[in-house]
């Protein structure tokens, strides 16, 4: 009978408790330092996310490189503390430049990325 290693799932990312203990490091150092919000870069409030750890001002780990864009859950380089909030807007402007990036930007030759981010996202495209 042939061993099945684990595949590594980019989705898996959030769950278990290797990201929980990866997540509370990031939490832990940030609080140490009074690292501010990777997002917004206000003061976070650490003793929220005991409290209500989903309010937009709770403190939470964004992964610096996606995890649909390769990043690594577990790495501690990509982990950053963030407010719940930001951490929610900046995922989703993300990909709202990307699809965008892929369907315009080709005629000035940027392509990917590149092009996605040429066009920065204003409040008022939310």
């Amino acid at each position: 009978m042939l061993a099945i290693g684990r595949v590594f799932s980019p989705t898996a990312g959030h769950k278990g408790s290797a990201y929980r203990r990866a997540r509370a490091a990031c939490l832990a150092d940030g609080e140490a330092r009074g690292t501010p919000c990777y997002g917004c870069r206000q003061p976070i409030n650490y003793a929220l996310g005991r409290i209500a750890p989903r309010h937009r001002m709770a403190p939470t780990a964004h992964h610096i490189t996606e995890l649909w864009m390769g990043g690594h859950p577990l790495d501690p380089a990509n982990l950053a503390p963030c407010h719940y909030g930001c951490n929610a807007r900046l995922s989703n402007q993300l990909r709202r430049a990307v699809r965008r990036g892929v369907r315009q930007n080709t005629a000035a030759g940027l392509t990917g990325i590149a092009a996605a981010l040429s066009d920065p996202i204003t409040s008022r495209q939310w």
